[in-house]
């Protein structure tokens, strides 16, 4: 896993297989919006990342809905129940 830190963001890249994936960690008041969750094998650590910075993921906002994008939450909502999803109602 790879951080990069921006102003107010982190860009977490993820090896899956053959290409990277990307996921962000969004600053709030008092919590995080992880932006995309890439595969469930990344819970943990992304988890361990929100921890490193302070602040609790309070909801999971997804670009689309593909499993590169979305495949983490289940295993993150299973991790932390009351997390907020946000998606197209499309997606």
């Amino acid at each position: 896993m790879r951080v990069q830190a921006f102003d107010g963001f982190w860009q977490i890249g993820l090896v899956a297989r053959h290409f990277l994936v990307n996921v962000y960690l969004v600053e709030g008041d008092d919590s995080l919006t992880l932006v995309d969750t890439g595969y469930g094998l990344a819970a943990a650590g992304i988890f361990d990342q929100a921890k490193r910075l302070g602040k609790p993921i309070n909801r999971i906002a997804l670009t689309h809905g593909h499993r590169d994008h979305a495949g983490g939450v289940d295993k993150m909502k299973a991790a932390r129940p009351g997390l907020e999803l946000v998606c197209s109602e499309r997606d």
